[in-house]
């Protein structure tokens, strides 16, 4: 026995966390130590994190199952029915078979005094004990043996008692109702949200009020209550899952009657005075600054040695540092030869695919309104290697360049979104909506090949 006692005094499950706190969870690497610290915080990380959950967002009380009822072979008996609660630490509660409990054992005779029947409370609360002792080797003697429990189980325990235990603390005051659908009172339909979290504590979860009467010597059940009615109102707690909440909504729009048929058209009214001219909305404008001009033919071909440098002509003068490397870009579509193995044939065989490179280059404002790519050194004759790549593959040596000029973000000195849409690859932009009107913004996007010299 006093083994036993010892092991319990082992046992440190997770306690109630009474307040909101921190997480703070494990960091391993590499040659790290390992204690029972560890992995007993490994453990609480978790645990926590879902009780918080469960008490802030599901709250506490019955989920499904725990009715109370009577056994009606046995006189004096309850039977708790299988079933899952949370109580006001956010715990699980689980029962998984059905429990009988004989009264007789919770309620004594002398407890009805003069009365011919009285009243108590079906409660459960959570329960932790320890499974599987094992062996525990100590240093401290190499002849001493100590035994620990390997596992904890979590269970419960249901009690029977006299006074109504104290509920958890609630979210509500009552006062949703009244605010909810009133948009004049939005402020304080928030203030409800903004109330102190509840508090978590170590308080049963009521499952039932139970009469019973004395029988001579004997117990008899007068009456079980599992919704705990008072003033033809429930107040058994429950938690609404999310299949529950669905059903309910449904229950709802049961209720309400069918849509009435439609009305007869009424005459039309006078028509009345012309309205003040509102302003502009966003969308086309006029007068919009555009690319006017570029040094290549869209879906065209240029010679390899006259790749050196591009450039493009804005309508109007816009601020240089809007137009960079991040919104004037140049790639080139990239030839990538891969070697697979042909599984029936046994023999190696090379495939080719294409990617997209982005080159680097070095942007040249001229009098802020013709901006120039310059192509680094060497391009050149990386993309001589690419197009006798080609050679050995295609019938055609060609290397596609896609040019992106993100006219979202190029602004002109009035501080507008240059007009980027690239509509049917005639070098210049914008949508031109009765010759005149355009989009701000926009990706101008064009292309071209680069063919041996």
């Amino acid at each position: 026995m006093a083994d036993e006692k010892k092991m319990e005094e082992q046992i440190k499950d997770i306690a109630c966390s009474k307040n909101l706190k921190s997480f703070q969870r494990n960091r391993y690497f590499y040659g790290k130590l390992l204690t029972v610290r560890d992995f007993e915080e490994e453990q609480r990380y978790f645990i926590e994190k879902q009780r918080l959950i469960n008490r802030l967002i599901h709250g506490e009380g019955v989920v499904c199952g725990l009715k109370v009822e009577k056994v009606e072979d046995k006189s004096g008996f309850i039977r708790i029915t299988p079933g899952v609660a949370l109580d006001c630490c956010g715990r699980e509660i689980v029962v998984p078979e059905p429990v009988e409990i004989n009264l007789s054992k919770k309620i004594s005779l002398e407890d009805f005094g003069d009365e011919e029947t009285i009243t108590r409370w079906v409660t459960i609360r959570y329960s932790a004990c320890g499974k599987e002792p094992v062996p525990a080797y100590s240093a401290e003697s190499s002849c001493e043996e100590t035994c620990c429990y390997s596992r904890i189980m979590e269970g419960y325990e249901i009690e029977v008692v006299e006074e109504k235990p104290e509920e958890c603390t609630s979210y509500g005051n009552g006062k949703i109702c009244d605010v909810w659908s009133d948009l004049s009172k939005v402020n304080e339909y928030v203030n409800i949200w903004h109330q102190k979290c509840p508090a978590f504590e170590e308080k049963p979860l009521i499952l039932a009020k139970i009469e019973v009467k004395k029988e001579s010597d004997s117990i008899e059940i007068n009456n079980i209550d599992n919704a705990i009615v008072k003033e033809e109102e429930f107040n058994k707690k429950l938690v609404y899952s999310n299949p529950r909440l669905y059903e309910l909504i449904n229950c709802v729009e049961k209720q309400e009657g069918p849509q009435g048929p439609k009305g007869d058209k009424g005459d039309r009214g006078p028509r009345g005075p012309k309205g003040e001219k509102g302003s502009p909305g966003p969308g086309l404008e006029e007068g919009l600054t555009y690319i006017q001009k570029i040094s290549w033919k869209h879906n065209g071909e240029m010679k390899l040695n006259g790749f050196k440098k591009l450039w493009i002509q804005f309508s109007n003068k816009i601020k240089s540092e809007s137009l960079n490397e991040n919104t004037f870009l140049v790639a080139i579509k990239v030839p990538v030869t891969h070697s697979i193995s042909d599984p029936q044939t046994e023999t190696e065989i090379e495939i080719l695919t294409y990617q997209l490179e982005y080159l680097k280059g070095n942007i040249k404002p001229s009098d802020n309104q013709t901006f120039s790519f310059l192509i680094d050194n060497g391009i050149q004759a990386y993309i001589k290697y690419l197009l006798n790549l080609l050679k050995e593959h295609e019938s055609q040596q060609k290397i596609q360049v896609l040019i992106q000029i993100k006219c979202d973000f190029i602004l002109d000195e009035k501080g507008r979104a240059v007009a980027g849409h690239h509509i049917a690859g005639k070098g210049k932009s914008g949508l031109w909506i009765k010759d005149k009107y355009n989009i701000p913004g926009g990706i101008f996007e064009s292309w071209f090949y680069l063919v041996p010299e």
